[in-house]
């Protein structure tokens, strides 16, 4: 669903895109890229950008998600405090859209560091099996999409295993803000969206 102006948003875009900042351009990218997963014939993946604090990333998340839906953050993009069943049901509604979540630094507490289990789950494609209260199967979710995450740190790390590493892109931010006025760029994003 689209709402506010299509004009503003296309001229914030293009202004955005001739910056020259990659990660714009590289959450963009994916956010489009997303539906092209299952014609494809390709696996989930995960993009991730990540580097200091209060650079622009959640803005380029809202940026990402702002081709689709409202980008407000806690509307169309997460905030990382959900658990890996909540996530596999969102996952499973989103379908081929992009799964976007914001600051992975609350999934690096939860998780103890280790996103090896969250990397594998998303990037499956489909949920567990769970039983249902009747002993039977509960429906199982499935999803062919890209997962765009930021944080302050990388999510590959050391302790991560090969096959997690191997489902995840991570760009660090360059130097400087992203946005030359991020609040106005976010702003005018809530306002105007999903006309892609």
């Amino acid at each position: 669903c689209n709402y506010g102006s299509k004009q503003k948003w296309l001229e914030l875009v293009s202004d955005i895109r001739q910056s020259g900042r990659i990660e714009p351009r590289l959450m963009m990218a994916a956010s489009f890229a997303s539906i092209l997963i299952k014609p494809c014939g390709l696996l989930p993946f995960w993009v991730n950008i990540w580097g200091r604090t209060g650079g622009g990333k959640s803005v380029c998340g809202m940026l990402a998600a702002s081709i689709w839906a409202n980008p407000e953050i806690g509307k169309y993009v997460v905030t990382a405090d959900g658990t890996i069943a909540a996530y596999e049901t969102r996952a499973g509604f989103l379908n081929n859209l992009p799964f976007i979540i914001d600051d992975t630094a609350k999934v690096r507490q939860k998780l103890k560091d280790d996103f090896s289990e969250l990397i594998y789950q998303l990037a499956n494609g489909e949920g567990k099996n769970r039983s249902n209260t009747k002993l039977g199967l509960a429906h199982k979710n499935t999803w062919n999409n890209i997962i765009i995450c930021s944080g302050e740190s990388p999510v590959i790390t050391d302790g991560l295993q090969g096959g997690a590493i191997n489902r995840v892109l991570e760009y660090e931010v360059d130097d400087g803000d992203i946005f030359p006025d991020g609040q106005m760029v976010a702003t005018t994003l809530v306002n105007n969206y999903g006309f892609a």
